[in-house]
């Protein structure tokens, strides 16, 4: 019993038909009885999930249709591009990427002479290096006017 004595409501899963209840197409839990007869999912944030999974199985089918290979310049393994890794994977695993930072640092003339050089399109700065950057000159621009009213300052001073 619920306050005032009213009973309490309990949600009870109506099935449809013979077959039993109804269930989620994405997750396979029961659908409310409240909802509407052409209802596949049991919820926006099931269906989304199910939405997800579907669009990444299909970008998965597709790669290995077209057959896209990339290599690990560190060690040589191989592998399709967007379903063994992500599709912007350079290296095959850490332990490939550490070992080519490593191996950049120590060699003389620092990390671009190492670096192999860099093939297709050279994509913006994140926006980590954009922030950055904006830090930056903003700072130059704040010496530069400190520079500037230090030099006005200074010729006042000689007129007097």
């Amino acid at each position: 019993m619920g306050r005032e004595g009213v009973p309490r409501l309990r949600l009870v899963v109506v099935a449809d038909d013979d077959t039993g209840p109804r269930l989620c197409s994405g997750c396979g839990g029961p659908l409310m009885p409240s909802a509407k007869a052409a209802a596949v999912f049991c919820s926006s944030a099931c269906r989304s999930r199910h939405w997800r999974r579907m669009r990444r199985a299909q970008a998965r089918t597709e790669a290995v249709k077209v057959g896209a290979m990339a290599c690990c310049p560190e060690c040589g393994a191989s592998w399709t591009i967007g379903v063994d890794r992500l599709v912007s994977a350079t290296y095959c695993s850490p332990r490939c990427r550490k070992r080519s930072w490593h191996r950049r640092r120590t060699q003389p003339g620092g990390c671009e002479a190492a670096h192999p050089a860099v093939t297709g399109p050279l994509r913006a700065p994140g926006p980590a290096r954009s922030m950055q950057l904006r830090a930056t000159a903003r700072k130059h621009r704040r010496a530069d006017h400190r520079a500037v009213k230090a030099e006005a300052k200074d010729s006042s001073k000689a007129r007097r």
